[in-house]
């Protein structure tokens, strides 16, 4: 029987954040609107990048699932991750930085392919304008589910945007077949409520196998069909054996396992929302894998978030670790 030595195994599209401060009078020259995130394709994305040639740029590994994998690690959890990555430089940064926090990759990075981009212009006025190329994550097939990765682990954590690649419900519905072979619990996250506009029937043929569903409040209404946020949860809960609706500044309503559990957000002064519900399903999936309470596991999850939303970027710095000793007590 394989050993379970893995706690999470996420499921995600892998993309690596490529940053840089850019003067107004250089913006006006590329065409772009301020404040928008276009989904562009490789050669429009590596034309951009020639013309910010001369920019100094920070490289920071991510994705949805990516975060709150890599959050998952940080906090202590032993991980893994699932995804298609480019030869490239991109991608080979983003290998060493995922194995450096002790990450397992699934598959090694794909030849001749580019590795997945947000590049991420921040204007004086600290306005985030974004130009995102799925790259190779969008060639993400039943190839690179792991077995092996997946069986070794507690739970499969899934991506809701990887519906939207070409073999997308082909690989995650052969992922939720190996988690259920290897009784790993399943959980999922909606990611926008386009995934489950679009990809309707799909996602809901995998959540009726999920043990946890993540989603935030528009999404939760979406997939209710119901008019507020309160009434989307209660009729989740009804109908799965695990629910977590993200409320924003209203906080968080979770059930799993026959429980429930109102959980009140910190009080903040939000920067920038990029990240906050990939930094909640890191520390709830890390505080319910560790025994936490549910209303601990919740709390772990808010408080997360709100590091993240009060400063730029979707990632958290420093040592993670001292806000588990506030959540347990």
């Amino acid at each position: 029987m394989i050993k379970k030595d893995l706690q999470l195994c996420g499921l995600g599209n892998g993309l690596v954040d490529v940053l840089t401060t850019i003067s107004d009078a250089d913006f006006s020259k590329l065409g772009l609107e301020r404040g928008s995130e276009q989904l562009v394709d490789e050669a429009a994305q590596n034309a951009l990048l020639e013309k910010l040639k001369a920019h100094k740029f920070s490289l920071i590994s991510g994705g949805s699932v990516a975060n709150s994998v890599a959050l998952f690690s940080r906090l202590g959890g032993k991980a893994a991750l699932l995804t298609c990555i480019g030869d490239d430089r991109y991608g080979l940064h983003f290998k060493d930085e995922f194995e450096r926090d002790g990450i397992e990759l699934g598959s090694a990075p794909h030849f001749n392919h580019n590795t997945g981009t947000c590049v991420c212009l921040v204007t004086p006025d600290s306005e985030r304008t974004m130009h995102v190329s799925l790259g190779a994550a969008s060639k993400f097939s039943l190839d690179d589910v792991n077995e092996e990765l997946i069986g070794r682990s507690e739970w499969l954590f899934i991506e809701g945007y990887v519906f939207g690649n070409p073999n997308g419900p082909a690989s995650i519905n052969q992922a939720v077949k190996f988690a259920r072979q290897y009784r790993t619990k399943i959980a999922l996250t909606f990611s926008e409520s386009w995934v489950i506009a679009g990809f309707g029937d799909a996602v809901r043929d995998v959540i009726g196998q999920c043990d946890l569903v993540l989603a935030n409040e528009k999404e939760a209404m979406t997939f209710s069909g119901k008019g507020d946020g309160d009434a989307a949860f209660a009729a989740m809960a009804d109908s799965l054996p695990g629910v977590a609706v993200t409320l924003g500044p209203e906080g968080a309503r979770l059930s799993y396992n026959g429980e429930q559990a109102a959980i009140e957000a910190f009080p903040c002064d939000p920067v920038d929302l990029t990240g906050a519900g990939d930094a909640f399903a890191g520390g709830l999936l890390f505080g319910l894998n560790s025994g936490f309470p549910l209303a601990k596991a919740g709390s772990l999850g808010c408080r997360l978030a709100t590091e993240v939303i009060i400063r730029v970027g979707a990632r958290l710095e420093g040592d993670v670790k001292r806000y588990l000793a506030e959540a347990r007590s």
